[in-house]
């Protein structure tokens, strides 16, 4: 099947074949290279994130030993954890299950906050996608972008997540893989320029280089037999230096072909100009001939007219123009052709000696000179373009002078007119740029001193006005620091004054609760008598009650001892007695009675004012406690005004040394300014110098 394609279609498909064959070797590699990359990634995310859940694991454990509280533990856990880094930029995270950011150190805003519905820019919830992963194996990774520290910028990045059972955490760290994918796609370029290299230059080059030796080689053989076969033997045959067929078949055909241009390589050999090497013509017999002998001769004198020759072009390259060759050794037409290049060197010598010393006095500037001699030909034409180039150098160096002298004296309004060729053009529109730069440049340095001149008076005129401003504010700034003093110490003196308000409230305190005590034994006495005079009233009740019986008994006494007549007159007597002694007992009981019944409204009066003094005595004591506490109060509050107007005071203090400062600096910026100013006028006055296009400076 492959006989039929031709030897550089074969070679064509080996180096297709190989360059398949690096293809899906390379292939293979950066597939392996990339989830090795990754592996290593993912391993190295999972170990620090192991290694700090043995932060919590120690947390816990002084937990359970009861050595910290729950709450302590958990601060001091994510205070730890907070400060991790590693890779100098990688840190740690703690999430819960809700999901809820219990901590976050590069976003502490997220702290607290509600992460259900967090999102990445590709819309992936990935702290939901962290929850459901911890629930269901306890740990793994989530694939999400999120931004890298000090940039808004998302990347990708890979996490490791794993919940800490006892406290319901879940704690995380992630690396951004962007430089893996950076890595991966330069390996990509890299691949593809290998590959086109390969296929654009390698492979062109290996199947040129397999063409030259091998199928190239055998093209030229073929060509050559076919020409050797019609008797042409003008190809020449390159022998491969190779121990191959093709080295054998080509060193087989220089053979032959050197047998068969024995003759004619000789005459070949003369006619272009190889005159080093002996021309020798071997017969079959292997010897000369006649016509080798000929040719032995012809070749000497070619010899010697060549080395005439040579010795001539020899001194003309050295610059020796005045050297000439001895037509005397030639015979015939060679004497004619030495001689002839002697008149030829005559002819050119003439004038290169007069083009060479008028070249001369230009290059010492001198540039009204020009070339005299009588030329024909070519010659007449070098003079003339010389000449004419001489007079246009001239015309332009003196113009050029002209305007160079004019805008060295300050005249820019100055151009080149002049009609330039060639590079001169150049060099004549560069200086007409140069001219109207300076013209624009100059012109918009006068605008902008005059701007400059003008903001630089209204800025020291601004300075000086903000130098007394600032000096007048730091004099008030002192009699309200010192006024602020005064209020100081009053206020010290308020908060003196109400300590001791508060003291002799507690010490009227006391006195009002002894009164009060004294008020309510007093109060106790009075019930006391009230209930005593309760009982004399009861016992003057009986009395009556017993003078009234006591009355009726001597009544009956008396109307018996009228019955009994005379035998009961002593009786009636005593009755008499008794019935008057019981009518003076119930005149005295009823006096006592008015007495006590005086007495117990007196006590009742009593009681009712020593109950009204008892609540005047409470009223008193609440009043007393609340100017107690307003005393407090007061010095408390006259304490925080004393440190307010002290650091009111300082604050004072600092605003005046800053506004002495400013007003210093405002001086310094006003003298600036009257420098600046000066500078300006200076700057004027130099711009005027120049004089511009359709306008003088004044």
């Amino acid at each position: 099947m492959l006989n039929k394609f031709k030897l550089s279609t074969k070679i064509l498909m080996i180096l297709v074949t190989i360059m398949l064959s690096i293809s899906i070797l390379f292939a293979w590699f950066y597939f392996r290279y990339r989830n090795s990359t990754y592996s290593e990634k993912y391993s190295k995310t999972k170990n620090v994130v192991e290694t700090t859940y043995g932060i919590l694991s120690y947390y816990n454990n002084l937990v359970k030993e009861h050595k910290l509280s729950l709450i302590d533990a958990q601060r001091k856990a994510k205070d730890t954890i907070k400060l991790l880094r590693y890779d100098s930029k990688e840190y740690f995270w703690i999430n819960d299950l809700k999901p809820k950011m219990i901590m976050h150190p590069m976003k502490p805003e997220l702290d607290g906050t509600d992460l259900s519905d967090y999102k990445d820019p590709n819309g992936k919830k990935l702290f939901i996608e962290m929850v459901n992963i911890v629930k269901n194996k306890g740990e793994g990774f989530v694939e999400y972008e999120w931004p890298k520290p000090g940039v808004t910028k998302n990347y990708p990045k890979i996490s490791f997540v794993k919940l800490f059972k006892e406290w319901k955490w879940v704690i995380g760290s992630g690396i951004y893989v962007d430089d893996v994918e950076t890595e991966m796609r330069l390996i990509n370029i890299i691949f593809i320029m290998v590959i086109l290299a390969i296929l654009f230059i390698i492979l062109p080059v290996i199947y040129i280089i397999l063409s030259k030796l091998i199928v190239s080689p055998l093209k030229k053989l073929t060509v050559i037999a076919l020409q050797i076969s019609s008797d042409n033997l003008s190809s020449e045959i390159n022998v491969i230096n190779s121990k191959d067929e093709i080295g054998d078949l080509s060193m087989a055909f220089y053979k032959m072909q050197k047998y068969l241009r024995n003759m004619a390589n000789s005459a070949k050999r003369i006619s272009n100009g190889d005159l080093e090497e002996k021309i020798e013509i071997i017969n079959e017999n292997g010897k000369k001939g006649d016509l080798t002998s000929a040719f032995s001769e012809m070749l000497q004198n070619l010899k010697i007219l060549s080395s005439e020759v040579n010795k001539l072009t020899n001194e003309a390259q050295n610059g020796n123009l005045r050297f000439r060759s001895d037509i005397s050794i030639f015979n015939g037409e060679y004497a004619n052709v030495v001689n002839g290049i002697n008149k030829t060197l005559d002819t050119i010598i003439e004038p290169i000696d007069e083009v060479s010393d008028v070249l001369k006095q230009m290059a010492k500037g001198n540039l009204n000179i020009c070339v005299n001699g009588n030329y024909k030909g070519y010659y007449a034409m070098v003079k003339d373009n010389l000449n004419y180039t001489i007079d246009k150098i001239s015309r332009y160096i003196n113009e050029i002078k002209h305007v160079l002298v004019e805008v060295s004296n300050g005249n820019l309004d100055v151009y080149i007119s002049e009609d330039y060729v060639g590079d001169f053009i150049q060099i004549k529109d560069s200086i007409n740029i140069i001219i109207n730069s300076l013209n624009s440049l100059i012109g918009e340095i006068n605008k902008s001193s005059e701007l400059v001149h003008n903001e630089s008076i209204d800025i020291a005129n601004l300075s000086q006005s903000l130098s007394q401003s600032t000096s007048e504010q730091a004099s008030s700034l002192e009699e309200l620091a010192a006024t602020i003093s005064i209020i100081a110490e009053q206020t010290k003196e308020n908060a003196i004054n109400a300590e001791k308000s508060s003291t002799l409230s507690n010490y009227i305190k006391e006195n009002v609760t002894k009164g009060s005590n004294k008020m309510e034994e007093m109060f106790e006495s009075i019930y006391a008598i009230n209930q005593a005079s309760s009982n004399i009233s009861k016992i003057i009740n009986v009395i009556n009650e017993i003078s009234f019986q006591t009355n009726i008994l001597s009544l009956n006494a008396s109307i018996e001892a009228a019955r009994a007549g005379n035998y009961g007159k002593g009786f009636d007597v005593v009755a008499n007695e008794v019935r008057n002694l019981s009518l003076r007992s119930a005149q005295a009981a009823n006096d006592t009675i008015k007495l006590i019944d005086g007495t117990i409204k007196k006590i009742e009066i009593g009681s009712r004012i020593a109950n009204e003094t008892s609540l005047e005595f409470s009223n008193i004591m609440d009043n007393i406690k609340k100017s107690d506490i307003l005393s407090k109060n007061i010095t408390n509050v006259s304490n925080k005004q004393v440190s307010a107007i002290t650091e009111i005071n300082q604050g004072i203090q600092q605003i005046s040394d800053s506004t002495q400062l400013n007003s210093a600096l405002a001086q310094e910026n006003a003298a600036s300014s009257e420098e600046l100013t000066s500078q300006s006028e200076i700057l004027k006055e130099k711009i005027n110098n120049f004089k511009l296009r359709n306008k003088v400076l004044s």
